[in-house]
């Protein structure tokens, strides 16, 4: 369980609404749904039901939280005496800073209102937001030029990079274990199969909607395509890179077929107007949605920031 996921709970049981807690705490109240169920799935018991009176809690729910309670007001404490604790260090009217690299598409559709979350509580920290390529974060992270780096990769070259920066200088959260799917116009005539063939991307084109990074998500499909030979007829790839935009219209003016992970379909794409179908074989394994920061001096309030990006997913 998270912390985060107890903080709901508690406000629940004074709103007697889902939506009016989500709207508390920034989140969209599938997401806090969602949260909730991992709770009830976790600990093994129902804690919510609905009512004619909203939302409230089951017996079990009443006594878990009166357990939990005293948890979460002992970490507000003790929060609170470590941020006393470093005030004066430094000058204590300058605003802290917490610097966020990210190179992941997921991630920049959900730092808004992570941040207006985060922004709630701390309104004195300020966010500063840099999107960059895959191969800059570690650098960034060692040299101090970033606190939290947000990044979507495939196993292949997260291992690689991980294992050459130096697992014990970082710490890793995973957000999400993803999948890249094709993305179609719902009028495409790839809409009514039920997966898409190499065949298909030879035929109709594709985008790739940065899969890895930039520089890489291309390398990564023409890698995939040629395992099957040449194509022909109409382009392999139109464009790789993160402008949700030009991939929505090129999936509604020129039929192509646009590769992502199924999260940022979720987040970014309406089902009325797109449909995702399942690659016959994929060619990037699995898709990682992650957090790193170092383990060295982190900030304080990085974790919280986290979680609530985590929470999100």
């Amino acid at each position: 369980m998270r912390l985060d996921q107890l903080r709901y709970l508690r406000d629940i049981n004074q709103t007697n609404s889902i939506s009016k807690t989500a709207s508390r705490f920034f989140v969209s109240p599938q997401a806090l749904s969602k949260s909730m169920q991992q709770l009830e799935a976790e600990i093994g018991a129902t804690v919510l039901v609905r009512s004619p009176f909203g939302v409230t809690l089951t017996p079990q729910g009443e006594l878990f939280l009166n357990k939990m309670s005293p948890f979460i007001d002992q970490y507000d404490a003790l929060h609170e005496e470590f941020l006393s604790s470093t005030e004066g260090e430094g000058d204590s009217d300058a605003p802290e800073t917490i610097h966020i690299c990210i190179s992941s598409v997921l991630a920049s559709l959900l730092l808004p209102q992570a941040i207006a979350n985060f922004h709630s509580k701390h309104p004195r920290t300020r966010i500063t937001v840099e999107e960059v390529e895959y191969n800059e974060i570690f650098p960034a992270l060692s040299e101090g030029k970033c606190d939290l780096a947000l990044l979507t990769v495939n196993d292949e070259y997260f291992y690689k990079e991980w294992n050459d920066a130096g697992e014990k200088d970082f710490h890793y959260n995973l957000l999400l274990s993803d999948r890249l799917v094709g993305c179609v116009s719902s009028s495409s005539p790839i809409a009514k199969k039920e997966t898409i063939t190499h065949k298909d991307l030879k035929v109709h084109g594709w985008t790739a909607l940065n899969i890895v990074y930039r520089q890489k998500a291309y390398e990564v499909m023409e890698r995939y395509v040629k395992r099957y030979g040449k194509a022909s007829g109409n382009a392999n790839a139109l464009y790789s890179g993160s402008n949700v935009a030009f991939h929505h219209e090129a999936m509604r003016e020129l039929g192509v077929i646009t590769l992502m992970p199924r999260s940022v379909f979720q987040k970014a794409f309406s089902p009325k107007h797109f449909t995702v179908k399942y690659l016959e074989e994929s060619p990037s394994g699995v898709i990682y949605h992650t957090a790193i920061y170092p383990t060295s001096h982190p900030h304080a309030h990085l974790l919280e920031l986290t979680n609530s990006l985590q929470s999100m997913v």
